[in-house]
């Protein structure tokens, strides 16, 4: 049976997430050739600030999947309303076409509902796209990212240089 819930991050759970990172950089990344180096100093000081939540989906106590999301309040909507915005969401390859996934997202929901957490906001990679299971949860789309590597762009190399 999958279990779901909201885990503190911890030097166990940094190891096993640490297994699953560059299988999930390899799938979702747009910049393959950088180097993934999670600075998880950061993570652990934004979650003794509040800022930061993880939720871990496990099978028998062994890890199938994990997201992540960086709590804040919005410029947009004053103080009082604070959004989630994704991080991270892996589940191993072993474990999708199970409604983990979906199950995941649920469980999160719940729990930064009863948080008062007013926005969730999930970023999908346009390599690893699941944005259908996202609009099937009642998600709608409100943005569109776009990225540019600036410091190894040869077109801007010729014109800043």
């Amino acid at each position: 049976m999958i279990r779901f819930k909201k885990e503190n991050i911890t030097e166990e759970l940094i190891k096993e997430i640490s297994e699953t990172l560059q299988a999930y950089w390899d799938e979702a990344t747009e910049f393959p050739e950088m180097e993934m180096k999670p600075r998880w100093e950061k993570y652990l000081w934004m979650e003794e600030q509040g800022a930061y939540q993880c939720y871990t989906a496990r099978d028998k106590g062994r890890l199938v999947g994990y997201v992540g999301y960086i709590i804040s309040h919005t410029l947009h909507y004053g103080d009082d309303v604070q959004v989630a915005t994704s991080d991270v969401l892996y589940v191993k390859p072993e474990a999708r076409l199970q409604g983990i996934g979906k199950s995941l997202l649920m469980a999160v929901e719940k729990d930064l509902y009863k948080q008062r957490i007013a926005i969730i906001q999930n970023h999908v990679s346009a390599r690893k796209d699941y944005s259908d299971l996202l609009v099937d949860m009642g998600y709608h789309k409100t943005d569109t990212v776009y990225s540019r590597k600036l410091y190894d762009d040869t077109i801007l190399e010729d014109t800043y240089a």
